[in-house]
């Protein structure tokens, strides 16, 4: 269980940085695109709870492979296994929103093909993490 663990920090840390320079990348756009801030302010808690999902996940990974062989995992662990996963997803939905929602910077065409594309994600990512979130 604790290389599940690190495996889901790993990628928690990389899809957090991701989006949080998605949202450095949107902060320049004029204050005039309504879009803007909605999609900033959607990376950025993409990003804060990708985060979470990390520091979580490491300090869980770290407390497991100190258990001596054979040992059960502490309830205090094995509960954060459910919240972390569903924060996990969360986060994702929300960086996914962000995708969405940033083509209104540019117009109204390449919004809707934006929210399209993001749908389609959320639906891919719902149906291939769906088994793992327990």
């Amino acid at each position: 269980m604790a290389e599940a663990y690190r495996q889901f920090a790993f990628v928690s840390s990389v899809l957090g940085g991701f989006a949080f320079l998605f949202f450095a990348a949107i902060l320049p756009v004029p204050a005039t695109h309504r879009s803007a801030p909605w999609a900033a302010g959607t990376a950025l808690a993409a990003a804060i709870g990708l985060l979470t999902v990390t520091l979580g996940s490491t300090f869980s990974a770290a407390a497991l492979a100190n258990l001596p062989v054979g040992a059960s995992s502490p309830p205090a662990i094995a509960g954060h296994h459910r919240a972390l996963s569903l924060m996990f997803l969360g986060s994702l939905y929300l960086l996914l929103v962000s995708f969405g929602v940033s083509g209104f910077i540019r117009s109204r065409h390449m919004g809707q093909i934006t929210v399209a594309l993001a749908v389609a994600g959320a639906l891919a990512v719902a149906w291939a993490i769906s088994p793992f979130v327990s």
